[in-house]
């Protein structure tokens, strides 16, 4: 059985976020070399594409998702207009 490998993405905000999964045998995959990408090894199987560093939700290895959360006022406004729809 293969390794499995984590292509990690830096994004502007400087956060590492899982942008690929590889099961690979032999040597690691290659990155580009620009300084934004680097390769995850050993990755646990449940961490998923879309989890970075660090995540609070979910979190599972040190990876996780981020819990940006619904501000408090937004919350009736979608209620209602769900509420609305109904006939």
């Amino acid at each position: 059985m293969g390794t499995r490998y984590g292509i990690l993405l830096k994004r502007d905000d400087g956060r590492e976020e899982v942008s690929d999964i590889k099961m690979m045998e032999g040597s690691a995959p290659v990155v580009p070399d620009n300084g934004r990408y680097s390769v995850e090894k050993n990755l646990d199987d449940r961490v998923k594409i879309g989890m970075v560093r660090g995540g609070s939700r979910d979190s599972v290895a040190g990876f996780g998702y981020e819990d940006f959360g619904v501000a408090e006022e937004e919350q009736p406004k979608a209620k209602r207009r769900a509420s609305s729809t109904r006939m």
